[in-house]
């Protein structure tokens, strides 16, 4: 009997739909590969259809998929990501979207990993991660990037859900919307109406029209976004992100036709005394 368990992925959820080019065609593979095993240690083998996708679309050639294991217990993560150009990749929907992350915007990948690494030499391994690293930990995991308009980006500052999702209902047809954080995308997997992103402001400088193309258009002015993380986390006047309830975008949680939904302070929650800034990282 074969191993063929593998998590689902609705593919037309408007927050998988622009990684469905590169990702459906891993997550059937990988099935695929499971559909004629014969023991556990196929498990094992989600780093090597990455790789197969890898070669095949001519990405990241400088970098390759690993399994967990061949990173030493006394070497951390990213160390290793940075000193060995290979991704340690454990076989589960985590470390998946981790992967389409690299696929979708690898400059902006080896630029959180060389941030995450130089910091870790500077500072080595402790109890804390400091401030930098915490920041570059919650872009990786948790961003999502956002083209909208001065008003609209207002609103977000201010925490004004009403105004941002409901008066402003009209506008998101002309928003651009790319969920880069591989752990909001895991969560994404079973939404639910608390679900909150660190948002980043992004002018996307090229139009996805033609969704079998990765890079994501994201991909450059995200690194920027990171690189400035260095000047900003040290401010405390400045905010890196700004989180939103994401379950609040029109047409993303199948309860949200009515104005009560967002009057639900325990999720849409208010914001005093804010001056909303007007541009993003």
């Amino acid at each position: 009997m074969g191993f063929t368990h593998v998590f689902e992925v609705d593919w037309q959820k408007p927050w998988f739909e622009p990684l469905a080019c590169i990702g459906a065609p891993v997550l059937e593979r990988w099935r695929e590969h499971l559909q004629g095993a014969s023991s556990s240690s196929a498990w094992e083998s989600l780093h090597e259809v990455l790789n197969e996708e890898r070669r095949l679309r001519g990405l990241l050639p400088d970098f390759s998929f690993v399994a967990q294991a061949q990173k030493p217990d006394d070497v951390s993560y990213e160390e290793f990501i940075f000193d060995t150009h290979q991704i340690p990749t454990r076989d589960n929907a985590h470390d998946f979207f981790n992967a389409l992350s690299w696929f979708t915007c690898p400059q902006t990948k080896k630029a959180l990993n060389r941030l995450q690494a130089q910091e870790i030499k500077k500072q080595g391994i402790g109890d804390r991660r400091g401030k930098l690293r915490d920041a570059l930990t919650l872009f990786d995991e948790n961003v999502m990037c956002i083209r909208c308009s001065d008003d609209m980006w207002a609103a977000i500052c201010a925490h004004e859900w009403v105004s941002l999702f409901w008066d402003s209902k009209h506008k998101w047809p002309s928003a651009e919307l790319h969920v880069f954080g591989h752990a909001l995308l895991e969560k994404l997997l079973h939404p639910y109406k608390a679900i909150t992103a660190h948002v980043v402001r992004v002018d996307f400088s090229a139009k996805l029209e033609d969704r079998s193309l990765v890079p994501h258009p994201s991909d450059a002015i995200m690194v920027k976004s990171a690189l400035d993380l260095i000047q900003l986390v040290g401010n405390a006047a400045l905010k890196p992100f700004q989180v939103m309830p994401v379950m609040g975008i029109p047409g993303w949680w199948p309860e949200e036709t009515s104005l009560g939904f967002y009057e639900d302070q325990a999720v849409f929650r208010p914001k005093a005394d804010v001056k909303p800034q007007t541009g993003g990282l």
